[in-house]
């Protein structure tokens, strides 16, 4: 039974390795090619889409450098990397451009956190 355990233990770790790993890489190769643009959209007014996603910025620790009308500059440097956001706000729709941020030096699209942030915004418009 303990053998059962350990194996299926190592299994679950190697999987949760193996998809940080893949995320990781994607993120290096979509900054290499020049990708540092991902939209969402989102079934809101563009005042909440700005309200939520300033909230969700908060919430997940990222500091919000400037907030004109729609367009935000936020930051976040933690692990190594160093993360640029610029993020626009209109009906229906929250893009978010990476272009500055760092990973040991080299451009990297965080991806995961803009996922993580993703998934605030829905939650902060209760979807």
């Amino acid at each position: 039974m303990k053998t059962i355990k350990y194996i299926l233990f190592l299994t679950l770790a190697i999987f949760a390795f193996g998809c940080s790993t893949s995320t990781t890489l994607k993120s290096f190769e979509q900054a290499q090619e020049g990708n540092y643009k991902i939209s969402y959209s989102f079934s809101a007014s563009k005042s909440a889409l700005e309200s939520a996603t300033k909230a969700a910025l908060l919430d997940r620790g990222w500091s919000v450098i400037s907030d004109n009308g729609g367009v935000m500059k936020a930051s976040l440097d933690s692990h190594g990397v160093s993360g640029r956001l610029l993020i626009t706000c209109v009906d229906n729709s929250v893009c978010f451009d990476s272009t500055g941020s760092t990973s040991d030096g080299k451009p990297i699209v965080p991806i995961r956190w803009i996922d993580m942030l993703k998934k605030s915004i829905a939650k902060n418009l209760k979807i």
